[in-house]
């Protein structure tokens, strides 16, 4: 079951405060969630758990973590799983050229 998104406090926020918060345009954060969500299928159709994040809260930790670089145990405190989960996650996703995103010249 999805918890309350983190993502929800971020969505409504002007692109120029999303960006500064974030690290990259609202455009581009949109424009990965479709991309990323089926990587996440494809990592999960052999079986396992559902993700506990939405994939809007995947990406944003995932981007924290690499703009911010804070804890797992900061991460897990956020998005409200544990540690290892933020620490799997982050390793777990694709990055960059690996999204084959539409604009994936912004990513590198």
């Amino acid at each position: 079951m999805i918890k309350n998104s983190v993502y929800n406090n971020y969505k409504n926020l002007d692109d120029k405060k999303f960006k500064e918060a974030v690290g990259i345009p609202k455009i581009l954060f949109e424009a990965i969630i479709p991309v990323l969500a089926e990587k996440v299928n494809k990592l999960h159709k052999s079986g396992g758990r559902n993700p506990s994040l939405c994939i809007e809260d995947l990406l944003l930790m995932t981007l924290k973590y690499y703009r911010e670089y804070p804890t797992f145990s900061s991460l897990g405190l956020i998005f409200g799983i544990d540690k290892s989960n933020a620490f799997r996650w982050i390793n777990e996703l694709p990055r960059g050229r690996a999204l084959n995103c539409p604009q994936d010249n912004c990513l590198t």
